[in-house]
């Protein structure tokens, strides 16, 4: 039987696709699917029996795996374990706007160096689930701290002081999530990381003046109806501002996402509205349970219709200056509504990575591992009529993984295959990652330990990333900022094809703008170059906004702009410490 393990992917990759992809909204239609199933059974069995086969995949795999981007080429934090890598770079850079601290990152890290468990250890071993409980205790810990001190009216703190705290406790909450998010204690976490940061979001009024408001955005993709929770920030209510409408993406809620756009934006002078869309934050943990949807400009619509309807907003927004900021998996939503919507809607777009299709980030490892080598077998061994589906990613995609996903019935052998190209049993499942099921069923709708029912919801999720593919770029009416790391193991590489897929009148308005390792901006999203990233951010906006540009005020709670300007070379100088 084929085991994941058999082409070398690494699980947390693996689980983070497929828990990614359970997001995704279904569509299931009727048609022949007979060759796609007899094409997979025939990968399947070769991979199992063939040993040129066997050969064939073990060097697609090296090969692979070579060509991907590593994060571990610009942090060195425990390499080993991409995760830890990844959050501490993000936690870095939030730095520059308050969001974390350096010496408390360091902190944890050193409580991870210094435990004994790592030597070798790889993300297959048992004891990694020993470095997850350091982890999230010492994460957890700081920001119980925090959110104490900050709590304690006889420690005499400023109420600047206190909102920095509970900023802080607010994404240490969240990343002691990681990579179980919704476990029981990641469950508790989450809500933690919620309260703090609407405490921190209160200490804003009464320190600096600032309006808040949380909203309910009514929403429905013609079958479920739900509430979009939100909240809208004015840094100066004696204004009608231009505003950022933040958009995240799978992992991160609006609160975890606010350092890598809203923060910049108030101290710039935007008002900032963050929401949670369908199938994520808030709204995959409440019932009804809605995910993800492909026509993301319908969701957009709804946002801009509560902004424009609400009095406790429009009152405080310039409306004819809306930008729409999409991060992570928010890059490729913000850039199919920016691709339909009408150009007097929004004023700008900002993408950070702009994406096609989102077909590639979660299928390709499967088709460069598993179908494509088998093309290079003798064309005697390759039964006639399969080797046009084998022949590159399109026609894998188009012939054997669309009919196999979308046009089988459900009482076909497509889900049984599916069950074996994704085979692995539940003991072996539950050794690695006690807490996956959680984790892996949140982002489907329920919470089951039945690895049948999991394994299931991973043929529905990658059902619906088929969907997600835009078609529609070469119609945008509105100026787009493309922000694209060179080194984005996640969703990059897709940054040009989008751009010179925009119309000239487009692109003449527009910009690309690549971030090499050089500038410390080459991870997912800028991750840890956020300063960075708004050195390239807000001159285009004044550029594109014109004289509606604001005015950044003239102080700030988090003024690192002159006192901390090399957050990314601190991070490159530090971390080699490691």
């Amino acid at each position: 039987m084929l085991k994941l393990k058999t082409f070398s992917f690494q699980r947390f990759a693996v689980l983070y696709s497929i828990i990614s992809t359970l997001q995704v909204a279904v569509f299931c239609q009727n048609s022949s699917c007979e060759q796609a199933i007899a094409i997979t059974s025939w990968v399947l069995d070769q991979a199992d029996t063939n040993t040129a086969a066997q050969e064939l995949l073990g060097e697609a795999v090296i090969q692979y795996e070579e060509q991907q981007p590593s994060t571990s080429d610009l942090i060195q934090v425990m390499p080993q374990l991409p995760w830890v890598a990844f959050q501490v770079q993000a936690l870095l850079g939030a730095t520059a706007y308050g969001g974390a601290e350096p010496g408390e990152i360091f902190n944890v890290v050193n409580r991870l160096n210094s435990s004994d468990l790592l030597g070798n250890l790889t993300q297959y071993e048992d004891n990694v689930l020993d470095v997850f409980d350091i982890w999230r205790d010492s994460w957890v810990d700081l920001a119980n701290r925090l959110v104490a001190a900050a709590s304690n009216d006889a420690s005499q703190l400023s109420d600047e002081a206190k909102a920095s705290m509970l900023y802080r406790a607010s994404q240490y909450y969240f990343i002691s999530q990681w990579p179980f998010p919704v476990s029981e204690g990641g469950l508790r976490a989450a809500e933690n990381s919620t309260k703090a940061f609407d405490d921190y979001l209160a200490n804003l009024e009464t320190s600096r003046g600032y309006t808040v408001e949380y909203l309910d955005i009514p929403f429905s993709n013609g079958t479920v109806s739900v509430d979009l929770p939100g909240v809208f920030i004015t840094p100066d209510p004696t204004k009608k501002l231009p505003l950022v409408i933040l958009n995240t993406g799978t992992d991160y809620p609006k609160e975890a996402i606010f350092p890598f756009g809203g923060s910049q934006s108030l101290e710039n002078g935007y008002a900032v509205l963050t929401f949670d869309g369908p199938g994520q934050g808030q709204v995959k943990r409440q019932e009804p349970y809605m995910p993800l949807v492909p026509d993301w400009e319908s969701v957009i619509e709804s946002v801009l219709s509560e902004v424009k309807s609400n009095e406790n907003v429009q009152k405080y927004v310039s409306l004819d200056d809306i930008v729409l900021w999409g991060v992570s998996l928010g890059g490729y939503l913000v850039g199919k509504a920016c691709s339909v919507l009408p150009k007097d809607s929004l004023k700008a777009c900002i993408v950070t990575p702009a994406v096609v299709s989102m077909i590639p980030p979660y299928a390709n490892g499967l088709i460069e591992k598993l179908f494509l080598p088998m093309a290079k077998l003798n064309s005697s061994d390759i039964p006639e009529g399969f080797a046009g589906a084998l022949q590159n990613s399109t026609t894998v995609v188009d012939k054997i993984l669309r009919p196999l996903l979308q046009e089988c019935d459900d009482d076909s052998a497509a889900r049984s295959i599916w069950t074996t190209m994704f085979d692995a049993s539940p003991d072996e499942l539950i050794d690695v990652l006690p807490d996956y099921v959680y984790s892996i069923m949140d982002y489907a709708g329920i919470v089951t330990s039945n690895v049948t029912e999991i394994i299931d919801a991973t043929y529905l999720g990658y059902q619906g990333v088929l969907n997600f593919t835009n078609t529609d770029i070469s119609a945008t009416q509105i100026p787009i900022l493309v922000l694209s790391g060179t080194q984005d193991n996640l969703m990059g590489g897709q940054e040009e094809e989008y751009f010179n897929q925009l119309p000239q009148n487009i692109q003449d308005v527009s910009k690309l703008v690549n971030f090499t390792a050089e500038t410390g901006g080459a991870l997912h999203s800028q991750s840890g170059a956020l300063q960075t990233q708004a050195e390239a951010v807000f001159p285009w906006l004044k550029e594109t906004l014109g004289n509606a540009a604001p005015i950044p005020p003239s102080s700030s709670t988090y003024q690192r702009s002159d006192a901390f300007p090399l957050t990314a070379v601190l991070i490159s100088v530090l971390l080699h410490l490691f």
